[in-house]
């Protein structure tokens, strides 16, 4: 997945309103961060 590519124009919002909307659960918050970071390098392999 690449910065310019629609994925990531589709992944981006989605991953910002999850971790919005769990703005007052930290734990939950790192757990979305470090799913989406897989989710995002594992598909620029």
């Amino acid at each position: 997945m690449l910065f310019n590519s629609f994925e990531f124009l589709l992944f981006l919002p989605i991953v910002w309103c999850g971790y919005w909307l769990l703005r007052n659960h930290l734990r939950l918050q790192n757990f979305l961060v470090i799913a989406a970071s897989y989710v995002f390098y594992g598909r620029c392999l």
